[in-house]
């Protein structure tokens, strides 16, 4: 990770334990312009969306391209997102997540599907 972007990403660790979630939402967001590829700072930005007021539909697009980019995301966050937004997305993701475990040749598991 490129220093800079390092430094937005702890700083943006810093504003989501102390829950100032908008100074990490900003921080995560500069900190993947600066490397796009950083799934850690897509699960945490999430996590941010998830406590700030409830952005459930911004929440769940991090935490799709934290997954997308190989990030195993907390299954009770998962499903906290999922109860609390009324989605059943956390059954795709797991379904997503088996398909792309075989396209890369990896056994796939499966967990209450």
């Amino acid at each position: 990770m490129p220093a800079e972007a390092e430094a937005y990403f702890n700083r943006g660790n810093t504003y989501l334990a102390t829950g100032q979630y908008d100074q990490a939402i900003a921080d995560y967001t500069k900190a993947l312009e600066l490397n796009p590829q950083d799934a850690l700072a897509y699960n945490n930005r999430g996590l941010a969306y998830f406590y700030l007021k409830g952005e459930y539909d911004k929440a769940w697009e991090d935490v799709s391209k934290a997954q997308e980019l190989g990030f195993q995301i907390n299954p009770k966050f998962l499903e906290d997102l999922r109860k609390a937004s009324g989605r059943q997305r956390y059954t795709i993701f797991i379904l997503n997540d088996a398909i792309n475990n075989f396209y890369r040749g990896a056994t796939p598991i499966c967990k209450g599907v």
